[in-house]
């Protein structure tokens, strides 16, 4: 295997990493456009006491669901949205905890990296005997896709659902400075679902 091959593998490490820093930071806004009322502090301390990715997401849903219609489109497309990260977050567990081997193939001269099957057989890699090269390629343009997706959602769809949502997104560098948290009827339902749903964790 060549060094810039090796190099380009690196590389994609980096972006495989990066890509999916992306998703986490794109559903924190999603959840940041449905509550645009609140302080940053106050939906930062909500989302992060959460400690994985699936459980904030799943808190997101819920505060959507306290906030749209039953049968939205907005709703339905937020469903299918974590459902993609879902598939992509064991996509990207795989790639960042997998473990490899080099293989060499004869007949074409080629060395190749692969994933193995990892340590517990009972939890065998779902990337195990793939070419990492290709997957990682793979996992990139699928994480960018979906960044893209998420993220014209959030400014399309779901922010003209929600009032003062296209200011926040408009002036997002300076939520530090916002108001507190006015006691409206609305937020108070907003706040309650927070609660229901940091009590079932």
């Amino acid at each position: 295997m060549s060094t810039p091959e090796i190099r380009k593998i690196l590389e994609d490490m980096g972006r495989a990493a990066l890509a999916w820093s992306s998703i986490e930071t794109l559903w924190y806004l999603a959840f940041a456009t449905l509550l645009p009322q609140l302080p940053q502090e106050t939906r930062k301390a909500i989302f992060f006491y959460l400690h994985t990715f699936a459980s904030r997401r799943q808190l997101t849903i819920e505060v959507a669901s306290s906030l749209l219609p039953q049968k939205s489109p907005e709703r339905t497309k937020m469903g299918q949205l974590n459902a993609r990260t879902d598939d992509l977050a064991s996509t990207r567990n795989s790639i960042i905890h997998g473990e490899f081997g080099f293989t060499y193939n004869s007949e074409r001269d080629a060395a190749s990296i692969l994933f193995s099957r990892g340590d517990d057989p009972k939890k065998p890699n779902k990337l195990a005997g793939k070419d990492l090269a290709l997957e990682l390629s793979r996992f990139c343009a699928d994480a960018a896709g979906l960044a893209d997706e998420i993220e014209e959602f959030i400014e399309g769809p779901l922010s003209s659902r929600i009032p003062a949502a296209q200011r926040f997104l408009a002036n997002r560098s300076k939520l530090r400075v916002r108001r507190l948290l006015q006691e409206t009827p609305e937020s108070v339902a907003q706040l309650q679902a927070i609660l229901a749903f940091l009590r079932r964790t």
